[in-house]
């Protein structure tokens, strides 16, 4: 949801000739969001409409709450010293990302007919299943410190984002929104359950010898880190010796660390990217990260092992740039 573009909206006919595009720009994010989802600071305004700040706020307060539209996307409006806050309601950020999941993603099909199990359900396990449903394959289990979820029909993204991120609830409450799904206590289970793709986001050593054996048993392909060392060195011993395609932490999940770098270059720019400008760069990053961890692997003599490819290439990038500084 484009929280700023919502308000500009409802405030257009307010601020008219300004158009939308334009009041957008007058919209900032708090740094507090306990100030609102998206604010607008009245003080520039004071000038062209020849009022005081907070009445200029007050007076558009009670302009959009006017508008019945308005209580669809925004929980809350409020006018504090010269600022208008907007929250987002719970209900439109589900709705949107409902929307969002099955309108916009899920359409590619490099993942088609595949099936994944991801290990917890904080933001990297959320947006793994994003991600891992939007190219198309289907994500079955899920979990938290006490148990997981196992869903046939692939886990409502939807429903977990709900439980997690609005109503900071336990993953078994899964089950009250799909009756049909299964819970089990204890989150180590989850690698017994049977896909094509396992991908541990939850804790470090999660993954032990015997967790390893069970996923190549039930067939998996590919494993890759979004928690930092998830799996034992035993397990990715298990992993490498039976063929299994093996993310290293280091590298697959550095995606975090880009998206912040990529966020100070918009910062030093003044500029913004859309999400899918930050997502195509973001690609590129991972692509490059993939290609430099197998060249330097293959090059010293571990064709196909990216935990000593991912070693080397970060030993080579750092020792380059020490070399270009002139240490030696």
């Amino acid at each position: 949801m484009n929280e700023k573009l919502a308000a500009a909206r409802f405030l257009q006919p307010s601020l008219a000739p300004a158009s939308a595009a334009e009041i957008c720009e007058m919209l900032e994010y708090p740094a507090d969001r306990k100030l609102g989802d998206v604010a607008l600071p009245c003080f520039k305004l004071s000038k062209t409409l020849r009022k005081a700040p907070q009445k200029i706020a007050e007076d558009l307060c009670a302009a959009v709450k006017e508008q019945p539209e308005s209580a669809d996307i925004f929980e809350k409006i409020e006018n504090v010293n010269g600022y208008l806050n907007f929250y987002v309601s719970d209900k439109a950020v589900l709705e949107d990302l409902r929307a969002m999941d099955k309108e916009n993603f899920g359409s590619s099909e490099i993942g088609k007919g595949k099936t994944v199990v991801i290990s917890g359900s904080g933001n990297v396990a959320i947006y793994a299943n994003q991600k891992a449903t939007a190219l198309g394959a289907k994500v079955v289990a899920m979990s938290d410190s006490n148990g997981y979820i196992y869903d046939k029909n692939g886990v409502d993204l939807a429903a977990v984002k709900q439980i997690k991120e609005a109503e900071r609830k336990r993953i078994k409450e899964y089950l009250n929104y799909h009756p049909e799904a299964e819970y089990h206590e204890g989150c180590s289970g989850i690698w017994t359950v049977k896909c094509d793709i396992a991908l541990p986001c939850a804790t470090q050593n999660e993954i032990n010898e015997e967790s390893a054996k069970a996923l190549v048993a039930n067939g998996v392909k590919a494993v890759a880190e979004g928690a930092n060392m998830p799996s034992t060195p035993e397990a990715i011993e298990v992993f490498q010796k039976n063929g299994v395609l093996f993310g290293p932490a280091k590298a697959a999940n550095a995606g975090g660390v880009a998206t912040s770098a990529l966020e100070m270059s918009q910062n030093s720019m003044r500029y913004s990217w859309t999400f899918e400008e930050v997502d195509a760069k973001l690609k590129n990053i991972m692509v490059g990260i993939y290609h430099n961890a197998a060249k330097a692997a293959e090059e010293y003599g571990m064709k196909d092992n990216l935990v000593a490819g991912a070693n080397i290439a970060g030993f080579l990038k750092v020792a380059n740039a020490m070399l270009a500084h002139g240490v030696v």
